[in-house]
């Protein structure tokens, strides 16, 4: 069929903090964060996200917070992003967003993958020192699950090549070293993932967000969310 991928990877996207500068004891609303609790000046000025256009961690939280807002308040989902408008950081890609939030003490959030304390884990040989900070709402901890694909390019000159390499990228070998390198969930569900992955929020431990928002309704709408979101964070 076309416009399908093969799953290789996937993990949540969601906020994440810096325990050396912001921790529950000194903003407890972390512990179940919703997304008014952003639009104080203080928590959108420190709040670093992507370009929904250039990046797929920034297209997420869009997405997020569109599902949250339409979906679960029932609320205009663009009066959100009037509110942090001119606080809010938004960076061109995740590269960009990670070194504002790592060298600016002033950024604590960050929009990034709930595998960033295992990450933080394995690179520290210890606890780690960032944690995580998904959206309650209802009840429930509430995260945006991001699928990674392969895929056979269209009349592509070597189509067999291509299964082949789809084929190798599912593999056991391969799927093994995600973990500690991509930084994802292997998709294969027979291997054992790697011990600091028990810092890493999982899958079956929030609602996935994308289960409000079908495909096809993405599909329909997005270039109207992105003009729309444009129209409100680059007025005039």
């Amino acid at each position: 069929p076309e416009h399908y991928l093969t799953p290789f990877d996937f993990g949540l996207i969601t906020l994440i903090y810096s325990m050396n500068t912001i921790n529950t004891t000194t903003h407890p609303q972390l512990d179940n964060l919703t997304l008014a609790d952003l639009t104080t000046t203080e928590l959108a000025s420190a709040l670093v996200t992507e370009d929904p256009h250039l990046s797929s961690p920034g297209l997420a939280f869009l997405l997020s917070q569109i599902a949250i807002y339409e979906k679960i308040l029932e609320e205009d989902w663009t009066t959100w992003w009037e509110a942090v408008e001119g606080n809010i950081d938004v960076e061109e890609g995740w590269t960009e967003a990670w070194s504002a939030w790592s060298l600016d003490p002033s950024k604590h959030l960050l929009v990034s993958y709930g595998t960033d304390p295992a990450y933080s884990a394995n690179l520290l040989g210890t606890e780690p020192d960032t944690a995580i900070a998904p959206f309650n709402y209802n009840g429930s901890d509430w995260a945006w699950m991001q699928v990674e694909g392969v895929g056979l390019v269209k009349n592509g000159p070597n189509p067999d090549l291509g299964k082949a390499f789809i084929d190798y990228c599912l593999n056991a070998t391969v799927q093994s070293e995600i973990g500690l390198n991509q930084w994802m969930f292997p998709v294969r569900t027979d291997l054992t993932l790697p011990s600091v992955f028990d810092y890493a929020i999982h899958p079956n431990e929030v609602s996935i967000l994308n289960t409000l928002m079908p495909r096809t309704e993405i599909v329909a709408n997005l270039q109207e969310w992105l003009d729309e979101f444009d129209a409100v964070m680059t007025p005039g």
